[in-house]
């Protein structure tokens, strides 16, 4: 359930002080030896945590090789060598680096955007959040469920206008009602810059 984001983001900003800076990751040495693979624990919905991990408040941790598209389960107390591949995630992962060095609203703690939690008709399984800073905006759009949906956003008045879809190449214009369609896992990071 999507929802329990907001319970997850309510508990972190009265736990740590104001401005702390949260380490958020998908993977780790710890996770990958035990728990398993960015696959095995994530399957299609990888790329959605990702994008969350690079754009909710904090820092994301990349993983040694998950530009790689690391598939296996690295020994804890031996050695073992990646198997370094075709970097198939290094787009994808470059994007996102560069959004977060590019927009201010992503900055961690006290010199980033505050999250802003965007209504939907389908909180259930759709999050939306914004986030400004010195007038640099992201607005993220995350289906985290299986299945197509059809959700209506209702953002803030003042973010009405043309947006750039980051993995679409696009403008994306954004209306006191916006009206998508997701496929499922399906991910939408627009940004005014």
């Amino acid at each position: 359930d999507a929802r329990t984001l907001d319970t997850l983001h309510r508990f972190l900003n009265d736990f740590y002080p104001e401005g702390y800076y949260q380490i958020y990751f998908t993977q780790n040495h710890d996770e990958n030896t035990w728990t398993g693979t960015e696959k095995d624990l994530y399957g299609p919905a990888a790329e959605a945590f990702n994008v969350l991990m690079y754009t909710w408040q904090g820092l994301p941790m990349l993983y040694n090789g998950q530009e790689a598209g690391l598939s296996q389960r690295l020994k804890f107390f031996e050695k073992d060598p990646i198997h370094w591949k075709n970097y198939e995630k290094t787009p994808f992962f470059q994007i996102l680096s560069d959004l977060k060095h590019s927009n201010r609203a992503l900055l961690a703690g006290k010199s980033g955007g505050a999250l802003v939690k965007i209504a939907t008709n389908d909180d259930e399984h759709v999050y939306a959040f914004s986030r400004e800073k010195d007038e640099d905006r992201v607005m993220v759009v995350l289906n985290l469920s299986p299945k197509n949906r059809n959700v209506t956003l209702q953002p803030e008045s003042n973010w009405q206008g043309a947006y750039i879809n980051l993995f679409g190449n696009s403008t994306v214009q954004v209306t006191r009602e916006l009206n998508l369609s997701l496929k499922p896992w399906e991910y939408l990071v627009l940004t005014n810059k």
